[in-house]
C-alpha cells in the first residue's frame, strides 16, 4: 500500500514540477540565489526522488526476505528512513 502511495505522489509531483510556475519554468540563475525558489526548484524535487527510491528499495529489499521478522525490520527501518527524507523537505514554513 505505502509503495502503491508513493509512486502515486510521485507521479503527481513530475506533473505538478512540469506545470507549475514554481517548478522548472521558474529555473534561472536568479531563482538559485533565492532560498524559496531553490528549495522549489532543486531541493524539494530531489529530496522527494531520494525519499522515494528509499521506500521502493526497501520493499524490494524486504520481498526478497524469507523470513517474516527480517522482512517487516527492514521494511520499518527503509520506510521510516524515506518517510524521514520526503518530510525533511516539505516546505512547512510556506504552508503554515
Amino acid at each position: 500500500m505505502a509503495l502503491v502511495l508513493v509512486l502515486t505522489q510521485l507521479t503527481m509531483g513530475i506533473l505538478l514540477y512540469f506545470l507549475s510556475p514554481l517548478g522548472i519554468s521558474n529555473f534561472s540563475g536568479e531563482a538559485m540565489k533565492n532560498a524559496t525558489s531553490r528549495l522549489f526548484l532543486v531541493e524539494h524535487p530531489l529530496m522527494m526522488i531520494i525519499g522515494i527510491a528509499v521506500v521502493i528499495f526497501g520493499f524490494i529489499n524486504a520481498s526478497a526476505s524469507k523470513n517474516d521478522h527480517q522482512k517487516n525490520k527492514k521494511m520499518t527501518i527503509l520506510f521510516g528512513i524515506g518517510l524521514i527524507l520526503i518530510l525533511s523537505r516539505i516546505p512547512w514554513s510556506i504552508w503554515f
